[in-house]
């Protein structure tokens, strides 16, 4: 049954309503242009990697199509030459080259076109089908036949598109092979699909500011001023101007614009964010820009203000309940039960509304963490002079055995939360230090020394240092240690009280080119740390999530948090280092693969 309140005990309750009012609002104030701040940075961030990605792409097909004809030229001259055409070997490189290259020329001794072959997207060729305006069309052409070193030209419009020519040269047989390449297949199938994030796309635009790539072709070969301004005359260009005077006198960079959605109809207005770079592919120069609508990264930011504003009226709503309460205190006491009877239904909403939330846990898991870092950097700043205190009337005290003991609780207590806020706080990069080289096995040892005091006698913890010479690696060194720390905790809880072996391991090995091993792995040496037990192992049913899930734990409640594994896997993600995992009735093995 609920006891009705003191007058005194509604006094301190109001007192402390008012001041957390108070203390929401500058939060809220605060909290609004730092999460905008990081929003933006984490934007532009995002953009650059799916900027550079679509570069990658760009120039790893040209250099794959050029090395596959190169290692092939011989063969296909020779077929060529001799008017016997091998079938099997030419519909093979045109399943290769899927319909991206559209075909082959072979020029003879004096350059002239001998033969051609046109490729077509089902892995099927013809003879002497190929338009020779792909020759006539190439101002580089004549710059390959006087010094038969440049790969590929310069691109040039042909039937609506673009196209650059690949150009090999066989000094045995002097003759020489010349591929078009299509330039919008190109980007359909390999950079358009990949590169879209949220409303936005990669375009790709020449030396000239005529866009060559968009997912859009009917902007294929327009200025994106001069031509767009005559085809609509009553738009704004003034951003466009900007976009293309900054590209004109900067290699890269990001830029803020009022523009266009140029892939619509009917072009709507947009705030855009675009990060480029200029990149030199043969004697093409390009610039690659990824655009993105800022209006949709402002209702991220909007999306977070509005959470705390919704945290915020329910205290205020809360605080005018109160207040409502408080002067029919004296007259209406069955006014009190019904409030609380509303209350408890407000609750089971409250619970209702959380469950909602957790559904929506993974889509928002990059806000939840914004704002949980700027409250736990405000908890860390609060719990420092609470633990000075502390520490301060410990020492005056330190004759009260019973005060003393309630002091140590305090203290402790204070220190494992701002421990736990600070372990939050670099895990969420705030404590950005700089990287160095570092000697691994100095390393490792050093945080093998540091936590064996704090190993149970039953365990025993062995370092087996395996080869020599291993090579600094760069790195921030508490990162690895933070890691074995991880590793060794989880090992020696799961052995429990029983006697036990844990057993740290520094060696080298070699990766093969198997699909096993991540591609900047393959066929490079590694170091090779590992961390294995002697413990019941882990279930095979949950090997997969240990890894990867935040606070997913099998302790008890004193046993765990369940962060451990979760923040190995996360440090090791920031280097691209692999972690893997092997687990069985006989005992348990991690092993952090760091390619040198």
């Amino acid at each position: 049954m609920l006891s009705k309140p003191s007058d005194k005990r509604i006094k301190i309750m109001f007192v402390s309503l008012l001041s957390l009012i108070v203390l929401s609002m500058v939060l809220l104030v605060n909290s609004y242009f730092s999460i905008e701040k990081r929003i933006n940075k984490s934007a532009e961030d995002y953009l650059g990697k799916t900027n550079d990605y679509a570069i990658s792409i760009l120039e790893q097909n040209i250099e794959k199509y050029y090395v596959l004809l190169q290692e092939q030229s011989s063969e296909l001259i020779a077929s060529l030459d001799s008017n016997d055409v091998d079938k099997k070997e030419l519909a093979s490189l045109s399943a290769i080259t899927k319909d991206e290259v559209e075909g082959l020329f072979l020029l003879d001794e004096t350059f002239n076109q001998k033969v051609s072959v046109r490729f077509n997207d089902q892995a099927e060729f013809s003879v002497n089908q190929l338009d020779e305006e792909y020759l006539d069309k190439d101002k580089s052409l004549n710059k390959f036949l006087e010094n038969k070193e440049i790969r590929n030209g310069k691109e040039y419009f042909l039937n609506g598109l673009y196209y650059i020519n690949l150009y090999i040269y066989d000094k045995k047989s002097q003759k020489s092979i010349v591929a078009p390449i299509n330039l919008q297949r190109l980007y359909k199938n390999q950079i358009k699909n990949g590169s879209q994030v949220y409303q936005g796309y990669t375009m790709i635009k020449n030396s000239d500011f005529v866009v060559i790539m968009h997912p859009s072709t009917n902007q294929i070969n327009l200025n994106i001023t001069k031509d767009r301004k005559k085809n609509y005359p009553s738009f704004d260009f003034h951003g466009l101007e900007k976009v293309e005077k900054i590209q004109q006198n900067q290699e890269e960079g990001t830029i803020y614009y009022d523009s266009y959605w140029w892939d619509q109809e009917q072009p709507t207005e947009a705030a855009k964010m675009s990060v480029f770079k200029w990149v030199n592919i043969g004697e093409s120069r390009w610039v690659v820009a990824t655009n993105s609508d800022v209006k949709e990264r402002k209702g991220l930011t909007a999306e977070n203000l509005l959470l705390l504003l919704v945290i915020f009226i329910i205290i205020v709503i809360v605080f005018i309940l109160f207040i409502f309460i408080l002067r029919q205190y004296q007259h209406q006491y069955k006014v009190y039960i019904k409030y609380k009877e509303s209350e408890k239904r407000r609750e089971e909403e409250r619970i209702r509304h959380d469950l909602d939330l957790k559904i929506q846990q993974e889509s928002k898991l990059e806000t939840i963490g914004i704002v949980s870092t700027t409250i736990v950097h405000d908890l860390n700043n609060i719990l420092t002079p609470l633990l000075g205190m502390t520490k301060l009337m410990m020492e005056e005290n330190s004759e009260d055995e019973a005060l003393l003991s309630d002091l140590e609780s305090i203290y402790l207590s204070a220190k494992k939360g701002q421990e736990l806020s600070g372990n939050i706080l670099r895990f969420a990069k705030l404590d950005n230090k700089e990287k160095r080289d570092s000697d691994i096995v100095e390393t490792v040892s050093e945080g093998v020394k540091t936590i064996r005091p704090l190993i149970p006698k039953n365990i025993e913890l062995d370092l087996q240092i395996i080869d020599n010479n291993y090579p600094s690696i760069s790195m921030e060194p508490q990162d690895i240690q933070n890691i074995l720390f991880n590793l060794i905790t989880n090992a020696y809880q799961a052995i429990g009280k029983g006697q036990g072996k844990i057993i740290v391991s520094v060696s080298k090995e070699r990766a093969d080119d198997s699909k096993k091993n991540p591609f900047h792995f393959k066929n490079k040496e590694i170091i090779v740390i590992k961390v294995m037990d002697n413990g019941p192992g882990i279930p095979k049913e949950i090997q997969d999530k240990v890894l990867v899930t935040p606070f997913y734990t099998t302790k008890d409640e004193t046993g765990g948090t369940g962060l451990g594994l979760f923040v190995v896997t996360s440090l090791a993600k920031k280097y691209g280092w692999e972690v893997k995992l092997f687990s069985d009735e006989s005992g348990t093995t991690f092993s952090i693969r760091i390619p040198i």
